[in-house]
């Protein structure tokens, strides 16, 4: 009888194990020791060690663990990605930081902000379990005897505690009504909403649920903004789902297609379009769309001539003429047959258009493997074309006819050649250049610059980002809005560092503002032209140094000719044009010298930058006016005028 006692005993000893399953499916028997980021199993006398992130569960045997050491009865803190870890959690730190003590003395401390949430077990951390039901209970009174409109920081407090007592909150859920119940519903969107929220975006704004979910309208849409400027990327999702909430207030869900638009995300904005019924948000989102280069939203915009608000049509119509160039006799203010007439003029050109538009629009969308191999070289050849067109009328006189028909062909070509690939950095770039120097229609030209940065992929060069920035400047500095030109300028030298087009710009810049910007200081005036002096110093060394090494300046601006010009369009075409056209910029820059120095009075160096000036610029670059103006100074300046 006693060795039938033994016997058993041993069976009892063999068959006590806990059980590993991993992920991979497989299961290893032993007994299990956790420690830290492993996962121990002693088997007799060996032993065999797992990662904790290959572990998928384990299976405790209560015979070779004692009660307290039941994965029921420890703190389980979940992370945020899944992982898990048993023990008795404390929270320090006001609620920002975790602290679990695990089962053989091995300690982790985790950031709030990286928690999901702490399950107490039944024989965890009594202590601090009361503690933190007793804050949620003194918090839910709180919110409920506040008013509504400062509840702010009390539903931080909610956010940051609720997460460490999720099964409690729920049991409250059930039980409670009106105010009360609003926080429980906040707190616990707000937890569940934390792991759908990417790693950046908890990094820099860690209360993201917290206004997420805030009731202001002001403080939803100051939280997209921000998040917009942090992580682009992971705040696309909240702005979709502002747009297609039920209860956002329509500001709220114009701002989030607003932003939308700005970072060029047309997939989801398509997707809005298609799924809303209301007129209104339809047209911001067609709107955003047309800011993009995609007109497929022109049927609501068309709709829209119908609408019985005089600034609903204004704003249709004006989006129509900008986008198509088409007028079709439309006034919003007509009377209604009038307009009646207008629209069916605008119906019908749309039913003619709108298989290429809609075709235009997919392969913007689709980005550059939407374009077909054949339509690309096509685009390259229009593209060659419209370059040809503009360099022949460019040396035309300005009182030649053939300037007019010239431009013309030009704009048509760049046009078709968009249309056949919309993609085309350099193409869309030349066209927009196009639009402010030749056609002087700065509009247009900012909506195709628009349209360029929100459509460059990531991979693309600092050259053409710089480009864009610099000749968005030009366009600031013509309307002398001189913070604007500064901010574009910065960008673009920030992108480009060895740009001398962008450093002599804002040389000009600083020339500019100080005498023709009001009610600057006799001293900011004085500082202005002395950091021109010092920009243009850096412009004229750099140029020195390109022209000196001839062969790599006329590669690059021989393969930057459908950039064009500002000066003369897309005239480099060869070595000699390209020596005139390091010889002329040159020379620009020592005018632009001049007149800085000449402002700070010191009259002979101004005269020896002007006479530079004079020499290196060729005469064909400079208008009769400006051959007159450069004269004149140096000769009142005791110059003597040097003929190139």
């Amino acid at each position: 009888m006693r060795g039938v006692c033994c016997l058993l005993l041993l069976v009892s000893c063999v068959f006590a194990e806990d059980v590993l399953i991993l992920k991979n499916g497989g299961k290893v028997t032993g007994r299990v020791n956790e420690k830290g980021d492993f996962v121990e199993v002693l088997r007799d006398l060996s032993s065999v060690r797992f990662s904790r992130d290959d572990v998928l569960r384990i299976e405790y045997d209560s015979e070779l663990h004692p009660e307290e050491m039941r994965s029921d009865s420890l703190d389980v803190l979940q992370l945020i990605g899944g992982r898990e870890f048993l023990g008795r959690c404390t929270i320090r730190d006001n609620g920002n930081n975790v602290f679990i003590q695990l089962d053989r003395g091995t300690g982790l401390g985790f950031p709030r902000d990286q928690i999901t949430q702490i399950i107490w077990g039944r024989q965890g951390s009594d202590d601090e379990r009361t503690r933190v039901h007793a804050g949620l209970d003194e918090l839910l009174e709180l919110y409920v005897e506040t008013a509504p409109e400062e509840r702010t920081q009390t539903r931080r407090e909610l956010y940051r505690l609720g997460s460490f007592a999720v099964p409690y909150l729920e049991s409250l859920q059930v039980n409670s009504e009106g105010a009360r119940k609003e926080a429980i519903n906040f707190s616990l969107s707000a937890i569940f909403l934390n792991p759908l929220i990417s790693a950046r975006l908890r990094a820099v704004m860690p209360e993201f649920p917290v206004f997420w979910f805030d009731p202001d309208p002001d403080i939803q849409i100051t939280v997209l903004r921000r998040a917009s400027l942090e992580d682009p990327e992971g705040v696309t999702p909240f702005l979709s789902a502002a747009v297609k909430s039920f209860d956002r207030e329509p500001r709220v869900k114009a701002f989030a297609i607003s932003q939308l638009a700005s970072l060029g995300r047309n997939q989801e904005l398509l997707e809005v379009l298609d799924a809303t019924n209301d007129g209104r948000m339809r047209m911001a989102v067609a709107v955003g769309l047309g800011s993009n280069g995609i007109y497929a939203g022109i049927p609501v915009l068309i709709e829209a001539l119908k609408h019985e608000e005089l600034d609903v049509r204004a704003a249709a119509i004006a989006n129509l003429k900008a986008w198509t160039g088409e007028f079709r006799n439309f006034f919003p203010d007509d009377t209604a047959e009038r307009r009646a007439q207008g629209i069916e003029l605008w119906e019908a050109w749309w039913t003619e258009h709108a298989q290429e538009i809609i075709e235009t629009s997919a392969k913007m969308v689709r980005g550059h493997d939407g374009v077909r191999e054949a339509e690309r070289e096509k685009a390259f050849e229009l593209s060659r074309l419209a370059n040809e067109a503009w360099t022949e009328f460019s040396r035309l006189a300005p009182d030649d006819p053939g300037r007019q028909f010239g431009s013309d062909k030009a704009e048509y070509f760049f046009e078709r050649s968009l249309i056949n690939d919309p993609t085309n950095i350099a193409t869309r770039l030349g066209f927009a250049i196009f639009h402010y120097v030749v056609s002087a229609d700065t509009t247009a030209a900012l909506r195709e610059f628009n349209i360029l940065l929100k459509t460059l992929p990531p991979e693309s060069n600092s050259r053409e980002r710089s480009q864009v920035f610099f000749h968005q400047a030009q366009i600031a500095m013509a309307r002398k809005n001189w913070d604007m030109a500064n901010d574009l300028l910065r960008s673009a030298m920030a992108y480009d560092r060895d740009d001398i087009e962008a450093r002599t710009s804002m040389g000009e810049l600083r020339v500019q503002e100080a005498i023709h910007r009001r009610g600057l200081s006799k001293e900011t005036r004085k500082l202005l032209l002395a950091e021109a002096v010092e920009e243009l110093s850096i412009a004229l060394d750099a140029m020195i140094e390109r022209r000196s090494d001839f062969s790599r300046s006329s590669l690059n601006l021989i393969a930057d000719e459908s950039l064009g010009s500002f000066d003369k369009g897309p005239l480099l075409r060869n070595a000699d044009e390209v020596k005139e056209g390091l010889k002329a910029q040159h020379g620009r820059i020592h005018q632009l010298m001049g007149r800085a120095l000449l402002a700070l009075n010191l009259d002979v160096r101004a005269r020896e930058h002007l006479q530079s000036a004079y020499r290196l610029i060729p005469r064909s670059w400079r208008s009769d006016e400006e051959e007159r103006q450069l004269k004149h100074l140096i000769q009142g300046l005791g110059g003597n005028i040097e003929e190139p």
